[in-house]
């Protein structure tokens, strides 16, 4: 079935309308390159027993290759907590663009119910096989208890990035124990690509 490309324009060029599919999108669409929308429906499985870094597994989100052009922005956050700890066992927290951590927090002893969270905005310069971005974040370097967790803002110079690949949003977790007692859990992941 066809559906109509364009419903809506507003006086600020932001549309709303039907893709190819037929799903409701908004944002700025040229007609082939709808805003991407995604939202974890559901908090992510326990990542536990393991020193082996894990992506979240409703924090990981493939853009599709060919799909990123000069002038796209990504915008993404996540929160998560430590539901249980072990003894002075680490957990490590970052935010990756496919390999580039954009988001790097500090190995840290967390207690019971420690939480962490971040937003990152990643502007894509250039595109292609030697592609390039911009990012910037703002995160809990230290996850803590609730309401006392300090952010940050950190910087990521001009990074290479092949666009006509998938690029891969993500959120790892790392424990510097491999204990059933070590447990942390992400819990919001949203992520918008215009």
């Amino acid at each position: 079935m066809a559906f109509a490309k364009k419903i809506l324009t507003s006086l600020y060029g932001r549309r709303l309308g039907l893709d190819d599919d037929g799903n409701l999108v908004n944002g700025k669409w040229d007609g082939n390159h709808p805003v991407l929308v995604a939202n974890a429906a559901a908090a992510s499985s326990a990542i536990s027993a393991t020193i082996v870094e894990t992506a979240f597994s409703n924090a990981s989100f493939s853009i599709p290759a060919g799909y990123l052009r000069a002038g796209s922005l990504i915008k993404f956050g996540w929160q998560g907590i430590a539901t249980s700890t072990n003894s002075t066992d680490t957990l490590l927290i970052k935010a990756y663009v496919n390999a580039a951590a954009v988001a790097t927090g500090v190995a840290t002893d967390v207690a019971n119910n420690a939480m962490f969270s971040g937003e990152a905005s990643v502007a894509i310069r250039t595109i292609g096989a030697a592609g390039t971005f911009v990012a910037n974040s703002s995160h809990t370097k230290v996850p803590a208890a609730s309401a006392t967790a300090s952010c940050v803002e950190e910087l990521t110079a001009s990074t290479a990035i092949d666009t006509t690949a998938a690029v891969v949003i993500s959120v790892k977790a790392t424990w510097s124990v491999s204990s059933g007692s070590n447990s942390v859990r992400n819990d919001l992941f949203w992520l918008t690509v215009g």
